[in-house]
């Protein structure tokens, strides 16, 4: 009996050991994994702050880019109204070019049947 007893306590011993050693590991674990946990959340935030800095100074180039734009379509509508201006101008002054061009012509058209007709030429028209 004394043997069984003693079989007993070495029995009971190993379990209890085993148990500590069981529920040490356990505890050893769970500490790791908060640590994990902890870094993970940490990086986490990290790219969370650096994609909230990357998008703020995305939109401030896009409304840099967009002002930009802006400016470059109103010069481009400034400098076309400007061409057509002169264009028109141009295309007045070729009109009234050729209109007193024409006016010539038909005043000097008298004037060389005379000059012709007193060389004894024909009237070319």
């Amino acid at each position: 009996m004394e043997h069984f007893s003693h079989r007993l306590g070495n029995l009971s011993s190993r379990v209890e050991n085993t148990h500590e050693n069981t529920a040490q590991g356990l505890e050893q674990g769970e500490r790791q994994r908060e640590e994990q946990l902890r870094v993970m959340q940490d990086r986490l935030g990290q790219q969370q702050r650096a994609m909230a800095e990357e998008r703020t100074r995305l939109k401030e180039v896009i409304t840099k880019m967009d002002t930009q734009l802006a400016e470059q379509q109103r010069q481009l509508e400034k400098e076309h109204w400007k061409v057509n201006a002169e264009q028109a101008k141009a295309d007045l002054s070729q009109d009234a070019l050729s209109q007193h061009t024409s006016m010539e012509r038909e005043s000097a058209k008298p004037s060389r049947s005379c000059v012709l007709d007193d060389q004894g030429w024909e009237t070319l028209t």
